[in-house]
């Protein structure tokens, strides 16, 4: 039987006794129930002998007399009932609240020592379920451990000869660099022989137009003062009226002036609007040459700072069409020995 059990059974047993004593007092309160009924009985009876005292008027007295002498009997009987029910009422009270008190505190006492059995056998439970956990434990970390530090030798060699092949691309690449840098390098003089070439070239074009322009400026200034000589001549016609002839090839001579002078500024007029067109288009070659060798420069600079991979193909693939067959032919020129170079920059 367990100890449960046990306290179970007692306080069963202190139900029962509960029980008991309300069935003790529902009794009690028959037997109350019951003298009450005998007392209306009685005073039923005490009112019929009155009735039939009253029928004898000469014993009327003796009937009152009786009468109060019943009453206060009854009253005394009331009294003492009243008394005994209060007493029983007590009684039973206290009779309960010890045997309460009693029960409780017994029960207390039992489940105290109840309660330290059950926490000695928990205690010895406990321990024997702690030293089997901590085995269990110990079994299951050092699996973990085992598997754990496969997947980390496994993830360190994949590590390592993803190293290896990171640092062989970065060998190639600054490879690469340095035949990037050689390229950038001829690009730049390129850049300046082709400004200094065509310095030279425009000022070749440009040289005879000047020259061209001066002896046409030179050429209306004559003209001008050939024209002012006509007029000054057109203002002696008056005076040489009789002179027709003369009159007519000045006439001539003027309207051969004017459409020579309209040529020549039509020819002027040509020579600086090609000079215009000139100067434009070699301001946006210069402009294009400037922007390619600014790409260069941020190139070499983008490129020289960035190891990941990915990133140097992305800053590969923004430049144009022929600086990158230029770079993929110095790849294909890499020396057949480029692997020998590389083991020697390998850190282990």
């Amino acid at each position: 039987m367990s100890k449960h059990e046990t306290v179970r059974k007692q306080f069963e047993a202190l139900m029962r006794s509960q029980k008991q004593l309300e069935e003790n007092k529902f009794e009690q309160e028959k037997a109350e129930k019951s003298l009450e009924e005998r007392l209306v009985t009685k005073q039923t009876k005490y009112e019929e002998h009155l009735e039939k005292m009253k029928l004898r008027e000469s014993a009327q007295d003796e009937i009152l007399a009786e009468l109060e002498r019943a009453i206060d009997v009854h009253k005394e009987h009331l009294c003492e009932l009243e008394t005994r029910k209060a007493n029983l009422e007590n009684e039973l009270n206290n009779e309960l609240n010890e045997r309460s008190r009693l029960k409780l505190a017994e029960l207390e006492e039992r489940n105290k020592v109840t309660l330290e059995q059950l926490k000695a056998e928990f205690e010895v439970q406990l321990q024997q379920e702690l030293i089997s956990k901590r085995e269990q434990f110990e079994h299951e970390m050092s699996e973990e451990f085992q598997r754990r530090f496969q997947i980390q030798y496994d993830i360190i060699n994949a590590k390592k000869r993803a190293y290896e092949k990171y640092d062989s691309e970065i060998q190639i690449l600054e490879h690469e660099t340095v035949f990037l840098r050689a390229e950038l390098e001829e690009l730049v003089n390129h850049q300046a022989l082709i400004q200094q070439e065509q310095a030279k070239q425009i000022e070749q074009q440009i040289k005879p137009l000047i020259e061209q322009r001066n002896t046409l400026l030179t050429e209306v200034t004559q003209l001008t003062s050939m024209v002012e000589e006509k007029l000054v001549e057109a203002g002696l016609i008056d005076t040489y009226a009789n002179n027709i002839a003369e009159v007519r090839e000045f006439c001539l001579a003027r309207s051969d002036y004017r459409h020579v002078l309209n040529q020549r500024v039509q020819k002027l007029n040509d020579i600086e609007r090609r000079y215009t067109n000139l100067y434009a288009e070699y301001e946006e070659k210069y402009a294009k040459l400037d922007v390619m060798v600014k790409l260069a420069n941020d190139f070499s600079n983008s490129f020289n700072q960035v190891i990941d991979i990915s990133k140097q193909k992305k800053i590969l693939s923004c430049f144009p069409e022929q600086l990158l067959q230029r770079i993929n032919t110095r790849l294909i020129q890499r020396p057949r020995n480029a692997k020998e170079e590389l083991d020697q920059y390998k850190i282990f």
